[in-house]
C-alpha cells in the first residue's frame, strides 16, 4: 500500500522528510482504512479448476487421435 501511494526516490530532500512522509501516511491511512472483505469461495475455485483440466485432457486426447 505504502509504494503505490507515496512519491518515488528523490522526492524526499532527506531521510529524515522520508521517515516523516511515512509516519504521517501511516497515522492518516490508519483513521481511514477499512478492514478487507475477502470473497473466496474455494468451492467455486475448485470447480473452476476441474472443469479447466478437463478441457486440457480433452484438448490433448483430440491431439493425440489426430496424430
Amino acid at each position: 500500500m505504502l509504494t503505490r501511494r507515496l512519491p518515488r526516490r528523490g522526492d524526499f530532500s532527506s531521510q529524515e522528510d522520508l521517515e516523516n512522509k511515512i509516519t504521517e501516511f501511516a497515522v492518516r491511512y490508519n483513521t481511514t482504512a477499512k478492514p478487507i472483505a475477502w470473497k473466496y469461495d474455494a468451492r467455486a475455485e475448485h470447480a473452476r479448476h476441474l472443469a479447466r483440466c478437463q478441457r486440457e485432457q480433452a484438448h490433448q486426447d483430440t491431439y493425440l487421435q489426430a496424430a
